[in-house]
């Protein structure tokens, strides 16, 4: 009936505590030119989530991102993302990661086979690329990015 509570609780209050845990992994990958950075990143994040060396170079997917316009933080984000998709949604386990073309578009080659849990040793989930301490600048061997994970 109206004016009726829907639940005591609500007489009195709520609480909340701000817990402070480590739910985030990062990675800094450094390359002489942004196609290699893009693929160390990818390797990378592919190593975060399972041991490469546990996985064969089988077979190849294509990983492809339309980066007109996208500045080198932007690309980075959106490539990884597009990477995750694949590795996560599509269950894939990654062993190398070659970027075929990077301009308008970024286009890669990622080789390895289907995630297999039973023989693929699996560390852990990530749930997103984050934007959290992102950077991609000079470095004296060409450019570093440092990325921060969701997990």
């Amino acid at each position: 009936p109206p004016g009726r509570l829907v639940a005591p609780s609500l007489e009195e209050g709520f609480f909340t505590e701000v817990l402070s845990h480590t739910a985030d992994e990062g990675f800094e990958v450094v390359a002489a030119d942004r196609a290699d950075l893009l693929a160390a990143a990818a390797e990378a994040l592919a190593a975060v989530i399972v041991d490469p060396a546990s996985v064969r170079p089988a077979e190849l997917l294509a990983v492809r991102l339309d980066a007109a316009d996208l500045d080198d933080e932007a690309r980075l984000v959106g490539f990884l993302s597009e990477c995750l998709y694949a590795f996560d949604g599509d269950r894939f386990a990654a062993h190398r990661v070659a970027v075929l073309r990077d301009d308008d578009a970024v286009v890669a080659a990622v080789l390895g086979e289907p995630l297999d849990e039973s023989r693929h040793r699996v560390r852990t989930a990530v749930k997103a690329v984050t934007w959290h301490e992102l950077h991609v600048g000079p470095d004296p061997r060409g450019l570093r990015a440092r990325v921060i994970l969701d997990l």
